[in-house]
């Protein structure tokens, strides 16, 4: 069954309005899909629109959490990241407020809304700022427990939600951990040659790949991760030790998840008495995309199930 993220944001803001009383939504620029959102009608008197205004907006979330309130911040990845950059830094990271930041349309999901939409530096933006957490949910189910993960746990956190749907991937059961392992192939003795480390849209397109793999009686190894900052460095390492190469997919620029990796590696092989694997990147780096639809821009840079596939095969 395919769903969006934006339902899993709309139905799991019913159940954080109904359970936290001082919980709120300061709204940005208000995605069509929301429309009309179960949310805002149900909860009215608790949401705010500030339109496009992205540097209010969140100063104004920051300062609702010195009257005791939970805010929830939705709008445009690139906007809110970008032009609200500093708010985010000054305003909420600085002092630690308890502020939820939830930005639609990452990486290239956005398609023909063209550059100034397409959201490829935001988690090097969110990652670098002390305090701040980073989610990047890949179906329906990771995002409801993203969300109800993050109205328990205290501080600044930002979530990546793409544009479109995706097959389920999860289910109802679904435990929110820091990496799934999808599958496992080899260990510290006997390394297996390929793994793909992933999170949000281009993770279901990588179980896609995997799966063609399988059919030729191939084996790789596949990890989601929901979490980008914190990352739990034991558990990448004993990732990195188990494989010769490791391919890092991702619909994003410089410093996401393939630095992260990266860095955990680097520290990683300065007290290592075992092999670690050889990192690749499959993502967008140093380029402006074109303004397209989603599934032609994935195509064009070999980020669809396809071009991961032709990637990691060679």
């Amino acid at each position: 069954m395919k769903n969006n993220l934006y339902k899993a944001f709309d139905d799991a803001m019913i159940r954080i309005l109904k359970k936290h009383g001082n919980s709120m939504v300061f709204i940005g620029a208000f995605p069509k899909v929301f429309e009309p959102a179960n949310f805002a009608r149900f909860f009215h008197d608790r949401v705010f629109n500030f339109g496009l205004a992205e540097a209010n907006l969140l100063a104004a979330a920051a300062g609702s959490t010195v009257c005791g309130k939970l805010p929830f911040v939705i709008g445009s990845s690139s906007f809110l990241t970008g032009k609200g950059w500093e708010q985010i830094k000054d305003m909420i990271c600085y002092p630690n407020l308890n502020v939820k930041i939830i930005g639609f349309g990452s990486g290239l999901s956005a398609g023909q809304g063209g550059v100034g939409m397409h959201s490829t530096s935001d988690i090097a933006l969110m990652r670098s700022i002390p305090n701040m957490k980073v989610f990047c949910p890949a179906d329906f189910y990771q995002a409801v427990k993203v969300f109800d993960f993050i109205a328990e746990d205290f501080g600044p956190s930002y979530v990546r939600l793409f544009d479109g749907e995706v097959d389920d991937i999860f289910d109802e059961k679904y435990e929110l951990k820091d990496v799934d392992r999808i599958s496992e192939c080899g260990d510290v003795l006997n390394r297996g040659e390929v793994a793909i480390l992933s999170h949000g849209r281009l993770f279901s397109e990588c179980l896609i790949a995997v799966k063609e793999l399988e059919k030729n009686g191939k084996s790789c190894g596949l990890y989601n991760f929901p979490f980008i900052k914190p990352l739990d460095k034991k558990v990448v390492l004993e990732i990195l030790a188990k494989y010769k190469k490791v391919f890092i997919v991702e619909d994003h620029g410089t410093s996401g998840l393939y630095s992260a990796i990266a860095e955990i590696l680097a520290e990683g092989l300065g007290g290592a008495h075992m092999t670690l694997a050889v990192l690749k990147k499959i993502g967008i780096d140093e380029k402006f995309a074109e303004s397209a639809r989603e599934e032609d821009l994935y195509k064009k840079y070999g980020l669809n199930a396809e071009g991961i596939l032709k990637e990691i095969s060679c």
